[in-house]
């Protein structure tokens, strides 16, 4: 994933700089959500049911808090980047993807 995330800082920056013309490309913003508790190597291995539970309760807050906080994020000049449309201008539910 990290490999992805530099490739789209990257068309981002060239799209800044003038390198990227194409009026059809637009920088991609990409919000992270941070993990705020310390976890131990071992808990990537580590499959007990009570830890497993005790994370998907965790991500479900953490999402839930970001998109709480996402529905009325403005960008600089007004734009509402809270919400996602596709090229018909249809809003799009936002989807998050979790690893398990």
């Amino acid at each position: 994933m990290e490999q992805e995330l530099r490739f789209i800082e990257t068309c981002n920056r060239a799209i800044a700089g003038g390198l990227i013309k194409d009026s059809a490309r637009r920088p991609i913003r990409i919000t992270r959500i941070a993990l705020d508790r310390a976890l131990h190597s071992r808990t990537k291995a580590d499959r007990n049911p009570e830890l497993l539970g005790d994370l998907r309760a965790y991500g479900h807050a953490k999402s839930q808090w970001f998109l709480k906080e996402r529905r009325n994020l403005r960008s600089a000049d007004g734009e509402n980047v809270g919400s996602v449309s596709d090229r018909g201008g249809r809003t799009l539910r936002p989807i998050l993807f979790v690893a398990t």
